[in-house]
């Protein structure tokens, strides 16, 4: 998170003071920004702290105060110049993201937010009716939280910061917990009952000390429709168009731009469509450097022989992120609070190793290959198409494309029928209800069930198209709500990015048939024939992927002596988890007879924070930017 926005505002008619920023800048550890702002306006307390991403926000102070509106945005918007053309704005060059959409938003309002294309959060105060909007972009790459509490909405990026600030109650919202555990985070709520969540893909209004309302930015349903091409060959060439255009938006920038590089389909093409961008292109940032994460002790998860033929491909050698740095560790002995619970805790070295070597090299932007999975389907499960052809009643055509699947998955063929005829047959409300039904760990104490309908995108998963395309949008509600939960907030000195959830390319995925996307019982098959040419054909071919199950059970391994003290664990306490069950799952994990699973791994994750809710109100070292929160309205750091 390289921008941070914070603020106040009191609606029972009293003004904000000096004491308002003093009070909400505290605990903010934002020291290195190079931008810093804030403003009071009536009952406005209104904070932003910032680096210099883009040349354009040379030109901004923010908060940007245009006519009587005040806005503070963190983002990258893409669709900059079809906004300026609405706008007649010709001069580009001097106009930051965050001004064209406080002028868009003056002609056009609330429907003018529904056009921004890019991965933002923003925050815009109306003084005219006193109206405060909250939005976040549809992917949820940004983040934003808010408390309405006695007449006074106090809200940040900073899930943390939001936490200390705002004196917030410490009890955990079991909900969260169990989707958390389960599938993927709520995207409708946080993990604490106090703090509310901006929901990715809406806009709140509040006025008058209420939720006046509440839209979705991005509905698909309203305007995809199925797009057939005159060959397999055009279908491809657009493609390869639609992840050039969605990497080359995110190489708008100041410096240097960094992208994961894990040998994989996704990384891999992204580092060298940007490479074939960057030599193609003026105007953007110098040649794309990459960091990888190798593991010289935990040879089941090593990936280094990808890394090293797309480094071969590129003539460029990757920054190199050592096992021995990531720290693996189950982190329970200094369970300091950051932030969300966050499964990237179990590797407190990696992000930090990563923002280091950026910052050597002057970058502040990482890319990472995140949703490629989600949108090319990287798993053997030709359900949907099947599903498709049910829906038809095209009986024999369901059982041949059913035949294909079950040999390429192992699946038996009655069994990925019956699944079929679920997704293809019952009521929408209830179809999505059945797709990839996780099952409950033993050692899970369920007092509910994951809300099936918590979705991104709204009520459009259950009514758009063929039974294919809901499958399509359920796999992007899951990416979403993991990227939507604030993993990578609370690494301050970095901007993630992730290009594949560009939004013309999630339509484009949506427009065009299912079979494109799988054919023949093959997996990512457009995927693989559109960059045939771009990658080097040992990647092209790749099957399957290494996981980091080995690591993790070293670090289960050395810290063994934690399992003994399971009945005290807060998991346990809590009633989140059985006692007796857990130390089974966890030694026999550790062993290597199970699997490192999803839920269990998720499941040390939270303990660690449950932890360190006892260090909330424990004061971190006080940062520079709440020293000097009294300072000038507007200055450069």
């Amino acid at each position: 998170m390289a921008t941070f926005q914070t603020g106040v505002v009191h609606w029972d008619g009293k003004k904000a003071v000096t004491l308002d920023l003093r009070d909400i800048v505290s605990y903010a550890r934002h020291e290195h920004c190079e931008v810093a702002g804030q403003l009071l306006d009536g009952p406005l307390a209104m904070v932003y702290r910032g680096n210099l991403l883009t040349h354009e926000e040379e030109y901004e102070n923010q908060p940007i105060q245009w006519g009587k509106l005040v806005l503070t945005w963190d983002g990258r918007l893409d669709n900059r110049e079809e906004i300026a053309s609405w706008l007649s704005i010709t001069d580009l060059r001097r106009t930051s993201d965050a001004s064209l959409v406080a002028q868009y938003f003056e002609r056009y309002g609330d429907d003018a937010l529904s056009k921004l294309v890019g991965e933002f959060a923003l925050v815009l105060w109306c003084r005219e009716n006193h109206t405060l909007r909250l939005a976040r972009s549809t992917c949820g790459a940004r983040t934003l939280y808010y408390v309405l509490r006695n007449e006074r909405l106090q809200w940040s990026t900073d899930f943390e910061h939001l936490v200390r600030t705002s004196a917030a109650d410490l009890e955990v919202n079991h909900e969260f917990v169990i989707e958390y555990l389960l599938s993927h985070p709520s995207a409708l709520e946080s993990p604490l009952r106090s703090i509310a969540v901006v929901p990715a893909n809406q806009v709140l209004v509040f006025e008058l000390g209420k939720l006046r309302s509440r839209r979705d930015l991005w509905n698909p349903a309203d305007k995809i429709q199925t797009t057939t091409y005159r060959d397999d060959h055009e279908c491809e060439e657009q493609l390869r168009a639609e992840l050039t255009d969605a990497v080359r938006r995110r190489l708008r920038a100041k410096g240097t731009v960094f992208c994961e590089l894990s040998g994989g389909l996704d990384s891999s093409s992204l580092v060298l469509i940007a490479d074939r961008v960057s030599h193609s292109s003026t105007g953007y940032s110098e040649r794309l450097q990459t960091v990888s994460c190798v593991y010289e002790e935990s040879t089941t998860c090593d990936e280094d022989s990808f890394i090293s033929t797309v480094e071969e491909a590129r003539g460029i050698k990757t920054h190199r992120i050592s096992e021995c740095a990531l720290d693996t560790t189950l982190g329970f002995d200094q369970p300091t609070f950051t932030g969300v619970p966050n499964p990237l805790h179990i590797f407190p070295g990696r992000y930090t190793a990563v923002a280091e070597v950026m910052r050597r090299c002057g970058s502040k932007i990482l890319l990472t290959g995140r949703g490629g999975d989600h949108l090319f389907w990287s798993e053997p499960d030709g359900t949907a198409l099947v599903a498709d052809e049910l829906a038809k009643l095209r009986l024999v055509r369901a059982w041949r494309e059913g035949s294909t699947w079950s040999r390429s998955s192992g699946v038996p063929l009655v069994k990925l029928l019956w699944l079929a005829a679920k997704v293809a047959l019952l009521g929408p409300l209830n179809r999505l209800s059945h797709y990839k039904q996780l099952p409950s760990p033993d050692w899970l104490r369920l007092k509910g069930t994951p809300n099936n309908k918590d979705t991104v995108v709204g009520a459009s998963c259950t009514a758009f198209g063929r039974p294919s395309k809901q499958v399509q949008l359920f796999a992007f509600d899951l990416l979403f709500r993991d990227l939507g939960a604030g993993f990578f907030a609370e690494y301050r000195n970095l901007y993630v990015s992730h290009p594949y959830t560009h939004r013309p390319l999630l339509e484009f995925c949506l427009s065009i048939p299912f079979s494109q996307i799988l054919r023949k019982g093959s997996t990512r098959s457009l995927m693989r024939r559109s960059l045939e040419k771009v990658l080097p054909r040992r990647v092209t071919r790749r099957r399957s992927k290494a996981n980091v199950d080995e690591a993790i059970v070293r670090a289960l391994q050395r810290e063994s002596h934690h399992a003994h003290t399971i009945p005290q664990w807060q998991v346990c306490r809590r009633e989140i988890a059985k006692p007796r069950e857990l130390f089974i799952a966890f030694d026999k994990t550790r062993k290597g007879i199970l699997p490192c699973s999803g839920a269990l791994f998720r499941l040390l994750s939270l303990e660690r924070w449950l932890r360190s809710l006892e260090f909330v109100h424990v004061s971190p070292e006080p940062a520079s930017t709440a020293r000097e929160a009294s300072g000038a309205s507007h200055r450069r750091a």
